[in-house]
């Protein structure tokens, strides 16, 4: 066994104290666990960043009352006491701090949180390890479409046909916020469902380390039983602001789907991270006349049937903000028993690392064009004011001209129509509730998309 020197031993608990901060003393031992942090990668200059996430004890006490304390970069400690929490050991606990952090101006920024003075124990006292993230802080960004739920799910799993119907409606019941991919990637069971896309299936089982289900993914946010999943949840994970900003249609003609994808870069991020481009293309109900398995399900919604070009993604280079690229695929579906008016085509953008998911977006269903499939620009027609209360001015930049405006919810639900016009147009949109909508313009065989919002 080794021995230390008083000298060392105390240059140790010296360098401790530094690396955790001058204002937390070193725990003794850890008894609190940062399970997960909600505040995101990237924020924007001005506006409140909430310093939020999960924190659960390990210890044998109930916990009751607790000092979360974060720093930003070497600036003043911050401060929030917590009591009467009142829950048992190994069940997380939802801090917010009461101080949100605004920062002023651009730039990277390291952010510290750590907590101490566990059930009435001394405020310096601490019991937790220290959660060091950066923040990297822009003058404008996106917020975040859609949140993404993705759920495991088995053929032979009671569990799985009672809470399969939860989580579906609970994101029926808001499409514009919530988007749903449907996967059954054990395939020891035999399932149908499993062999529309095996490697599909299995490479989304592993990124995740799925084991058992039913299990359910909401990005980097949540990792765990389904049945713990809500909706506030998914809007943990939506209201936030995102690195990127997509869009995009999608055409179906002689079993052929083809797709169009337009990436915005908001965000810088270093050739090391594995960020990638996902399109996976979904049916939205999948129905047998006798049940496949043994928990009696014989209807599946938002089923997986394949990813563009595969579930691996097409990997993003880095990319200065602003620059904006396009991404198209094919999806050839000949010779496959699948309703082809029941599909749903979702793009979104993840780190396959840190499982953080930056963005995601449902395509815009168009009709197909076989003088131009593939041609969906964007950012060739002026829209204005946007945001507006829905009196939009719309007019061709360049030499374009428009012939016509469809408007769209981001769940591809037409709203709204106009046909026969070459020149700028006033839009009447005020009967359209607060939201964000597509607008698609139809300029000679260019399709153009831009987004609009609807605020009352």
């Amino acid at each position: 066994m080794y021995k230390y020197s008083t000298r060392f031993t105390l240059f140790l608990s010296i360098l401790m104290t530094a690396l955790a901060g001058a204002s937390q003393a070193p725990p003794k031992q850890v008894v609190l666990r940062h399970d997960r942090f909600f505040g995101g990668p990237y924020s924007v200059a001005g506006q409140p960043y909430l310093i939020r996430g999960d924190v659960t004890s390990i210890g044998n006490e109930t916990f009751e009352s607790v000092y979360l304390n974060y720093q930003v970069d070497e600036n003043e400690v911050q401060t929030t006491f917590f009591d009467q929490i009142g829950i048992n050991p190994y069940f997380p606990f939802h801090y917010q701090a009461g101080n949100h952090w605004v920062p002023e101006e651009t730039g990277e920024y390291l952010l510290k949180i750590w907590f101490t003075g566990l059930n009435g124990a001394p405020s310096t006292e601490g019991f937790s390890d220290t959660l060091i993230k950066t923040v990297a802080i822009y003058s404008d960004l996106p917020l975040r479409q859609l949140s993404l739920l993705e759920s495991f799910s088995s053929i032979n799993c009671g569990s799985c046909a009672l809470v399969a119907p939860v989580l579906r409606q609970m994101v029926e019941k808001d499409l514009d916020k919530y988007a749903m991919i449907y996967y059954h990637p054990l395939h020891y069971e035999g399932s149908p469902l499993f062999q529309f896309n095996p490697k599909d299936q299995t490479t989304r089982k592993e990124l995740y380390d799925i084991t058992y289900t039913p299990v359910s993914a909401i990005g980097a946010t949540y990792l765990g039983g389904s049945f713990d999943v809500t909706p506030a949840m998914m809007d943990l994970d939506r209201e936030r602001y995102a690195g990127f900003d997509l869009s995009g249609a999608y055409a179906i003609e002689n079993d052929m789907l083809y797709a169009s994808v337009d990436l915005a870069y908001f965000a810088a991020f270093a050739e090391s991270e594995q960020i990638s481009l996902l399109v996976a293309v979904t049916e939205n109900e999948v129905h047998f006349d006798t049940a496949p398995g043994s928990n009696g399900e014989k209807d599946f919604f938002y089923v997986m049937r394949s990813f563009l070009p595969d579930a691996n993604g097409t990997q993003l280079l880095p990319e200065a903000p602003g620059t904006t690229r396009q991404f198209t695929f094919q999806y050839d579906m000949s010779g496959l028993s699948l309703n082809q008016e029941l599909l749903s085509v979702l793009a979104f953008v993840q780190d396959t690392e840190s499982l953080e998911i930056h963005q995601a977006v449902r395509l815009t269903p168009q009709p197909f064009d076989p003088t131009n499939t593939l041609n969906i620009i964007e950012g060739s027609i002026r829209v204005y004011p946007n945001p507006s209360a829905g009196q939009i001015r719309v007019s061709p930049e360049g030499n374009e001209s428009i012939h016509s405006i469809t408007i769209f919810t981001l769940g591809g639900k037409k709203v709204y129509k106009s046909e026969q016009f070459t020149s700028e147009q006033m839009l009447d949109l005020s009967h359209l509730p607060q939201g964000i909508y597509v607008l698609r313009a139809q300029s000679g065989k260019n399709i153009l998309h831009q987004k609009i919002s609807i605020i009352k």
